[in-house]
């Protein structure tokens, strides 16, 4: 539930009073819209800290993804948002709502990027997100409960081969011998990596968890499409119905002895991809 409200004459956006009128579907999206010169701000900041030939590189538990949380930290910080990392160093940037007990609504998506990515891959939704808390201040609106923009961690996995690393440390099921992996390229392990980035390793080894599902009212993600169908129905934008899970084969013996897998289909990422029947 949102209450109507109205800032105060002279104080920042993030000061609440109420308000007499619920805001018009109009002043909605001139709320959102009014947004464009700063979000386009936002993501050109986050191209150039991050630029790699003719695409984006922010890796996972290095300089890339360091350099993309302090960035939106920041900006966050300007719009007067309660901010922490947890253990594992992803980033939580909260609009307070009435009843801070209340289970909270969460939107957001990841920071960190593959090898010459693209640069909205993961962190629309972080921004998205922002947005959205933004056009709540704008129009005064105080949210019945906390509203919390999640910028997660090492949602790549093919920089350590473990999948899910922020997401799972955050409700402290990181599978045992995750922190030992090694990252790709430099060979260090993913515990060196993440204590580099202010990470509290011991509390990832317990399995400490910063989230618990019971808290959390809904999450919304919003996010790149990585197939052709959007484009090719002329749709702007969809609500996914499902999200398919997640089996890797590991690699068994020596690569002599290795048996091939052919795997059939198109290259695209599977949650907008149709699967044959």
């Amino acid at each position: 539930m949102v209450t109507a409200m109205h800032v105060r004459q002279g104080t920042p956006s993030w000061g609440w009073e109420k308000r007499t009128l619920q805001p018009t579907a109009s002043e909605i999206r001139d709320a959102v819209l009014s947004q464009r010169p700063e979000v386009v701000a936002l993501f050109d900041a986050l191209r150039e800290g991050s630029r790699d030939g003719e695409g984006i590189t922010r890796d996972t538990y290095g300089p890339g993804e360091q350099f993309a949380h302090q960035l939106i930290a920041a900006h966050a910080g300007s719009m007067g948002l309660e901010r922490h990392s947890d253990h594992a160093g992803n980033l939580f940037m909260t609009l307070a709502g009435k009843d801070q007990s209340a289970p909270r609504l969460m939107t957001g998506s990841h920071l960190d990027s593959v090898a010459n990515g693209g640069n909205f891959d993961g962190a629309a939704g972080v921004i998205a997100g922002l947005v959205a808390i933004r056009s709540l201040q704008r129009l005064g609106l105080q949210p019945g409960c906390d509203i919390t923009a999640l910028a997660i961690r090492a949602e790549e996995s093919v920089w350590f081969q473990v999948s899910y690393i922020g997401s799972r440390a955050a409700f402290g099921v990181l599978p045992g011998g995750a922190l030992e992996a090694r990252r790709v390229d430099t060979g260090r392990t993913l515990a060196e990596h993440m204590a580099d980035c202010g990470a509290d390793i011991d509390a990832v080894r317990k399995g400490v968890a910063s989230l618990d599902a019971k808290s959390i009212k809904g999450f919304v993600e919003l996010h790149i499409e990585q197939a052709p169908q959007l484009v090719e129905a002329g749709t702007p934008v969809a609500i996914g119905t499902g999200v398919p899970g997640n089996f890797r084969y590991p690699t068994v013996g020596s690569l002599a002895n290795m048996r091939t897998l052919v795997c059939r289909g198109a290259f695209a990422a599977t949650p907008s991809l149709p699967q044959a029947t």
